[in-house]
This record gives structure tokens, sequence and C-alpha cells, in this order.
């Protein structure tokens, strides 16, 4: 009955694993805020709407490429403040 029931719980994460990732979270949130607000409205239709590139370009006023290159370039000032985040914190948070 014992074996039973230890295989029927669930495996619970392991503290370690919850720490680094609420570490990372919290430096992409602190990443993000130093964005223009333009590169920060970008990678939220992108990411947090999961807006195809032509509406992203419906919502800003421009055309589906002209949202790609903004939004590839929004992407590339992430990652480089999220550098800036692992040089602080001594950690990497980009993989």
């Amino acid at each position: 009955m014992r074996e039973r029931l230890r295989l029927q719980r669930p495996a619970l994460p392991e503290t370690q694993a919850i720490v680094k990732g609420r570490h990372q979270w919290q430096a992409v949130l602190a990443a993000l805020v130093r964005l223009a607000p333009n590169e920060q409205e970008v990678l939220r239709l992108a990411l947090w709407e999961d807006l195809p590139h032509r509406e992203i370009g419906a919502v800003l006023g421009c055309s589906e490429n002209g949202a790609a290159n903004r939004l590839h370039r929004a992407r590339r000032r992430l990652s480089e403040e999220l550098r800036k985040e692992e040089v602080s914190a001594g950690q990497s948070v980009v993989e």
C-alpha cells in the first residue's frame, strides 16, 4: 500500500530549481522595465499576447516587416539588458 501511494504522489519541484526560476523571472522583469516603452510594447504584443507580426503591425500602425524589425531590435535590447543582469548578479540568465 505504501509503495502504491508513493508512486501516485506527484514529485515536488526541487527548491533550487524554483529559486533559480524566480531569480530568472525577476531578472527578465528588471531588464524589461529598462527598455523604452515602444520596445516593451512590441515585446508584450509578441510574447504576452502571442500576436503574429501582421497583427502587431496593425496595432502599431506599421507593416508586417516593420513589426518584425521592431521586434527583432527589442529582443536584442532585452538580451543586452539581461546580460547586464547576469554580470551584476553573477549568474546566467540568458541561455
